[in-house]
Order: structure tokens, then C-alpha cells, then sequence
């Protein structure tokens, strides 16, 4: 069989639909199948490699966790319970989670100038 998984998959459903014709049901196709694709799905070439995350700081999620004792920690000025909050992170995970930035003012001229479609009732 080939090495993409789409071709494995393909591969293991024509061959239980053989079996299927052949006459064998139930829980029998299901074993055959989980076989087939367990024996030929790729592995990893090391197993006794270690996962390890690329930031210690948010554990590739792009949000640092922190505890808030229910003072301003947080950043909230009212009174309130002591809770977890998520501040971003600087790595690359964290890049999704900053405050988009606020046009420049060239920007904001830019589209402040452009042509506004016109209503129904202007044209």
C-alpha cells in the first residue's frame, strides 16, 4: 500500500468491501477493518522520543494562565471573586489571541475617503 493516508483508507474499505461480498458481518468487518488499518497506518519513526512543547510559558495554547486573588491582578477595578484568567502569550500560539492594532492615521484617512455605496433612496 501506499504511504498517504488517504490511499490506506481507500485501500482498507475496498478490501472490506471484499469481505462484505464474501459474507462476513457484523462485528467481523469491523475487526478486519481496524486490523488492516492499524497494521499499515504510518508510525512514528521514534517512539522513545519525549513530547516536548515549544513554549514552557503557555504550553503551545498562546494563552499564559494566571491567578487572580480578587484584587486588580486581573486588571477588573470592581470587587470580585478570586478565578483564573489568561493573559497572551508572546510566542507564536500566543500571536492569535493579541488585540488586532488600530489603524495608522494614514489608515484611517484612507478609508475615511472612501466612496460610501449609496443608499436605496440616494441614487
Amino acid at each position: 500500500m501506499s504511504d498517504t493516508l488517504g490511499t490506506i483508507v481507500m485501500e482498507a474499505i475496498k478490501m472490506r468491501d471484499s469481505l462484505k461480498a464474501g459474507g462476513l458481518a457484523g462485528d467481523g468487518l469491523d475487526r478486519a477493518l481496524e486490523s488492516v488499518l492499524r497494521e499499515s497506518w504510518p508510525k512514528p519513526k521514534d517512539r522513545t522520543e519525549p513530547w516536548h512543547d515549544h513554549c514552557q510559558i503557555c504550553r503551545d495554547y498562546g494563552l499564559e494562565m494566571l491567578w487572580c486573588p480578587g484584587d486588580e491582578t486581573c486588571g477588573r477595578r470592581k470587587v470580585h471573586a478570586s478565578h483564573e484568567y489568561g493573559r497572551p502569550c508572546l510566542c507564536a500560539a500566543g500571536k492569535r489571541h493579541h488585540e488586532k492594532s488600530m489603524p495608522t492615521p494614514d489608515d484611517a484617512m484612507t478609508i475615511a475617503a472612501r466612496p460610501k455605496k449609496m443608499s436605496r433612496w440616494g441614487r
